[in-house]
């Protein structure tokens, strides 16, 4: 049905046999926007196009990972300031006043769900290592703040 084409060009070769890591530490190239929009052209850059996104899918993970890490770690640095010389109640009432003022546009709702999800990666990886987060291959930040 599809003419497909043998070829036996060694880059193709080495490009297949090619390690994931060492395919994701390599820049992905830009695909051409006809493949990428309509889907056509060779199986070849189809399946490169796959294999480049898939690699910017897991930095994107890690990389949301890594700023909710971030944005805990500030959290408990500011409670533990403020801990030092009120109760921990107080303490964490001044931790939430200080961030609403930076963030005066952001519902109380979803605010507190990101400081929630922020918190419990902190917890994980404070715990383990943070440099456990550049191992995450499939697990989203959601699905991480939501195990026990």
């Amino acid at each position: 049905m599809f003419p497909v084409e043998q070829s036996s060009s060694t880059a193709q070769k080495k490009r297949s046999n090619e390690s994931t890591e060492n395919r994701l530490a390599r820049k992905p190239k830009r695909v051409d926007s006809e493949v990428m929009e309509k889907g056509t052209g060779d199986f070849f850059d189809l399946y490169n196009s796959i294999i480049n996104m898939e690699g910017q899918e897991e930095i994107a993970k890690r990389d949301v990972i890594k700023s909710y890490f971030n944005f805990g770690k500030a959290l408990d640095d500011c409670f533990n300031y403020y801990k030092k010389d009120n109760p921990k109640r107080t303490a964490q009432a001044l931790v939430n006043k200080k961030v609403w003022e930076q963030l005066p546009n952001v519902s109380d709702d979803a605010l507190r769900k990101k400081k929630e999800r922020a918190l419990k990666i902190f917890e994980l990886f404070n715990e383990i290592g943070e440099d456990k987060i550049q191992k995450i291959k499939s697990f989203s930040a959601s699905s991480i703040s939501k195990l026990d």
